[in-house]
């Protein structure tokens, strides 16, 4: 449904976008797609020969890019060589990851998000930009906004899809750095979006001051992505009750915080199934992640 007659122009600065694929890139995507219908027009920034350590590629994501959206692609300049390194260290990967966090401040994307700053202002000033909107992860793509801002004298949302300064990452965490420059980026910005009313809250408490522009938009799915694939899935179930986690678990297990965990359902189950043996046959609980930690 269209809320509003008059078109304004939106500029979303988004690292993760297909033919990257995984989770960071569903909430731009669908931001993108459906901000049209509320009136406001995309211009994308994202990446070219883009690398992302954790998730993979998925080119048939490239299909739900709406067409009238005017993307402009920028090469990462590290791009390449971490592609390299990992698919010929695979191993490694999560220790390459680690390392580039410690190297590059506040992550590898920056020499990206620099080059970004460098190419694409003078298109961006015939566009006529109205707002910013820029997520993270990465956090440079939230640098790169604060930039775009001063630049072009507009305001900006910044949307934290996970936690930063208070994320069980130990570079995010544990290095002050990080934590001094997120607050100079939420003190700047206009609005302050997070995925979880957790995380929401958390942030309020940390920063009391900003309270007022930090605001929950909770992660969806898209009914037309499935259609009737549910109810036909529900009819192949053979009675049974399904969970399933999708995500990281070197987060949660094990538990460094039982609120941000999954470990309570597990041991909610474990008590079920040697109470009830019988009921507890019909429980099934699936598990996708490519982050298995050694236990």
């Amino acid at each position: 449904m269209k809320v509003s007659n008059t078109r304004k122009n939106v500029l979303v600065i988004a690292y993760h976008l297909p033919p990257l694929g995984g989770v960071p890139v569903m909430r731009a995507l669908r931001l993108i797609r459906y901000l049209p219908e509320f009136g406001w027009q995309p211009t994308v920034i994202t990446v070219n020969c883009g690398f992302d350590f954790v998730h993979g590629f998925d080119e048939s994501l490239t299909e739900k890019l709406p067409p009238s959206v005017d993307i402009i692609r920028i090469n990462d300049p590290l791009g390449r060589v971490l592609k390299w390194l990992v698919l010929n260290f695979k191993r490694q990967s999560h220790q390459f990851d680690r390392l580039s966090k410690i190297l590059f401040f506040p992550d590898e994307k920056i020499l990206w998000a620099l080059k970004v700053n460098r190419q694409v202002l003078h298109a961006l000033n015939r566009k006529d930009i109205d707002l910013i909107f820029a997520t993270g992860f990465p956090w440079s793509t939230l640098l790169l906004g604060m930039r775009l801002k001063s630049a072009l004298h507009r305001p900006i949302v910044i949307d934290l899809r996970d936690a930063w300064s208070l994320s069980s990452h130990p570079v995010w965490k544990n290095i002050p750095l990080h934590r001094i420059l997120e607050l100079k980026i939420m003190k700047n910005a206009d609005k302050i979006l997070f995925t979880s009313e957790n995380t929401t809250e958390d942030y309020k408490q940390l920063y009391p001051e900003l309270a007022d522009k930090m605001l929950c938009i909770p992660n969806g799915f898209d009914p037309q992505d499935f259609g009737q694939a549910v109810q036909k899935h529900y009819n192949k179930s053979n009675g049974k009750l399904k969970f399933i986690y999708a995500g990281s678990l070197s987060d949660v297990i094990p538990p460094k915080d039982r609120a941000v965990s999954f470990v309570p359902l597990l041991e909610y189950l474990r008590a079920f199934k040697e109470k009830y043996p019988e009921p507890a046959k019909r429980i099934l609980l699936e598990i996708f992640s490519n982050d298995i930690p050694n236990t």
